[in-house]
């Protein structure tokens, strides 16, 4: 057990944020405090309302909001097992670490920063409050157009109204209510700085700010969230590309300022808030700032942009922070991936991009392996890959002419999606050479990152955007190699007799009498924003299309309507994902429908992971945790596990 203790003072505003790399934190006794707790990097950042619960189990990659207050009292049947809140003193117990490597004198981060990941250092100490959240601003909601002399030190700002944050409408937790029906919403606050060279080279802003923000300090703006345009000027009628998501509109996201842009004295900080639209349901804003000393980064990409007849490649690593490099062409590009362990791969990119994967063989592969749903969960599924024996410790495909299929959701919820895409786009090119295939089918999570859908997206990749002066959305646009890289995917892929896809097939997908490939050209129609014919919309409709549909998985068709769809594409048997039924991979009709989603981050905590193997006719449930690997017989006569 590793035992960790830390001392801060809970009048601050900031409590401390805890990451702990590949441990689990599973049980919190003798708790109580008000305000706001942020764990990092896996684990819980913001407690909800709880009172008097006897047990909390944490949930990774689950972001709640602000609470009240909150009791766990402790069981005498549990020892070394709590973490105590007296007034200044937090005690943790860590129970189990997926690694051997995490001992009693493994390196344990802590930062006192309020707010979700981002391109902060994970192991940075924010000092000196400069301005603490809930302070009062000069605002103005009235929907008029203040141009730009607003942003001006000198601005007259007497006619504006006075409030303290949480500013908004909407959500019910505003302290100033804003008034309704605009895209703009402006705000000005007056900062004194005794001394501006005691601030170091850097502060950390952090701001509440549903849907995105422009800041200006001393009249000149110093950065603007990813949602909006990264270049040309923003006005009081610019909205946003897509709304915040839906987690992260109420949580604080974090960015590193030049502390060159105060001055000792007076300062000015004002900060334009934009909805998506006019019609917006809620908006929110808040803003403090603290010193900042930074130790290490949180990586993410690298990112690769066609520009100007060169290969942009922007990245942050974990010791230099931001970094931006420029290529001629693409075999001068060579990209390292670093994992959150501290391990990295590499990757080159391929010679050239197809256009359109193949959507349909004539043959089942002998042997391959499935799963679905990674949802950015790079541990568990190197750890999947690893004990299936498709990578080897070096991250190599090691499965011959075995095939891989991943059934869709690959984005969203979890911290490592840039990992997970970058190993698949590895393992397809070494698998060809083995003799093997990666099969990577679209779910709706991977078409709504390239949509401008991001509801469920991770907040690091938000903060991450701006730091390398991206829109979020230019990620993955068509001049990225990952985005035309995952244009090139489909929907739906038969193998032999068998189809994968991720959600389901409908009866009214069927109807439109339309074959395997003829389907997946609708996948590109929505992705350009050319979906118009019904047959489109059908196909991937947000209720019987081809990614979203659940009424497979959920039982709701008969087994004559089953056999009827599976006939009609000359199929015996399908699998599918994004609906998880009691966290068991599942048969259903009769054996011929396979439901493989799983909650893969629980999962993994919990210390196993789970999918379906194949060989020769014989299917298996495959259970593997560190130390063991489980054939469990689901499909086939006279089956022996490898």
């Amino acid at each position: 057990m590793l035992f960790l203790w830390a001392h801060w003072s809970l009048t601050d505003h900031f409590l401390p944020d805890l990451s702990i790399t590949d441990c689990l934190i599973n049980e919190l006794y003798n708790f109580k405090v008000t305000g706001i707790l942020t764990v990092l990097n896996n684990y819980v950042t913001l407690l909800d309302k709880l009172q008097k619960v006897k047990r909390l189990f944490l949930w990774p990659r689950k972001t709640y909001k602000k609470f009240t207050s909150i009791h766990l009292s402790k069981s005498k049947k549990m020892k070394n097992r709590l973490l105590f809140v007296s007034s200044t003193i937090i005690a943790l117990a860590i129970i189990s670490c997926q690694k051997s490597s995490i001992s009693s004198t493994s390196e344990i981060k802590l930062k006192q920063e309020a707010a979700t990941t981002g391109t902060l250092a994970t192991g940075t100490i924010t000092t000196g409050t400069i301005l603490d959240p809930g302070s009062s601003w000069k605002y103005l909601s009235n929907g008029a157009n203040q141009g730009s002399a607003w942003r001006s030190p000198t601005f007259d700002d007497a006619s504006w109204n006075t409030g303290s944050g949480q500013f908004g409408f909407g959500d019910g937790d505003e302290a100033t209510v804003l008034q309704s029906g605009f895209i703009t919403y402006y705000f000005r606050k007056h900062i004194n700085i005794a001394d501006r060279n005691a601030l170091g080279d850097s502060v950390v802003l952090s701001m509440i700010h549903d849907d995105a923000a422009v800041v200006y300090i001393n009249g000149s703006e110093v950065m603007r969230t990813s949602l909006l345009p990264q270049t040309g000027t923003i006005t009081y009628t610019t909205g946003t590309s897509a709304y915040i998501p839906t987690a992260q509109e109420n949580n604080f996201f974090s960015y590193k300022i030049a502390s060159s842009h105060f001055n000792t004295g007076d300062n000015v900080i004002a900060i334009e808030v934009h909805n998506q639209n006019a019609s917006s349901s809620d908006v929110s804003f808040d803003c403090a700032i603290k010193n900042f000393v930074a130790s290490a980064f949180d990586p993410d990409g690298p990112y690769v942009f066609y520009r100007n007849n060169q290969y942009v490649v922007k990245s942050i690593n974990r010791e230099r922070g931001y970094i931006t490099q420029t290529y001629a062409t693409r075999d001068q590009v060579n990209l390292n991936i670093e994992l959150p362990g501290g391990d990295s791969f590499a990757v080159n990119l391929k010679p050239q991009l197809i256009s359109r994967e193949p959507a349909e063989s004539p043959t089942l592969p002998a042997k391959y392996f499935a799963t679905s749903d990674i949802e950015g969960g790079i541990d568990g599924f190197i750890m999947l890959l690893k004990k299936a024996n498709i990578i080897n410790n070096s991250y190599n495909w090691s499965y011959g002419s075995g095939h891989l299929y991943i059934m869709g959701d690959v984005f969203d919820r979890g911290e490592y999606v840039t990992q997970c895409l970058w190993l698949i786009y590895k393992l397809e090119q070494e698998a060809v050479a083995a003799g093997g295939k990666v099969h990577f089918i679209l779910g709706n999570h991977d078409i709504m990152n390239m949509i401008g859908d991001y509801r469920y997206v991770n907040a690091k990749y938000i903060t991450n955007a701006q730091t390398m002066g991206e829109t979020y959305g230019a990620l993955y646009d068509a001049n990225s190699e990952l985005g035309k890289w995952l244009r090139s995917k489909n929907i739906l892929e038969k193998s032999g007799s068998t189809l994968f896809l991720h959600a389901g097939i409908s009866p009214d997908v069927v109807a439109l009498n339309q074959t395997v490939t003829q389907l997946n050209t609708h996948v590109i129609s929505v992705i350009n924003k050319t979906c118009t014919t019904q047959d489109c919309k059908t196909a991937t409709s947000g209720s019987v299309g081809l990614y979203w549909y659940r009424g497979m998985a959920e039982q709701a068709l008969t087994q004559v309507q089953v056999n009827s769809i599976l006939t009609k594409f000359g199929a015996d048997r399908t699998y599918i994902g994004h609906t998880i039924l009691n966290n068991q991979i599942t048969l259903l009709y009769q054996n011929k429908v396979l439901e493989i989603d799983l909650q893969h981050a629980n999962n993994y905590l919990n210390g196993y992971m789970q999918g379906v193997y194949y060989n020769n006719g014989c299917y298996f449930k495959f259970h593997a945790t560190q130390s063991q690997v489980i054939y469990t017989p689901l499909i086939g006569t006279n089956c022996t596990a490898p």
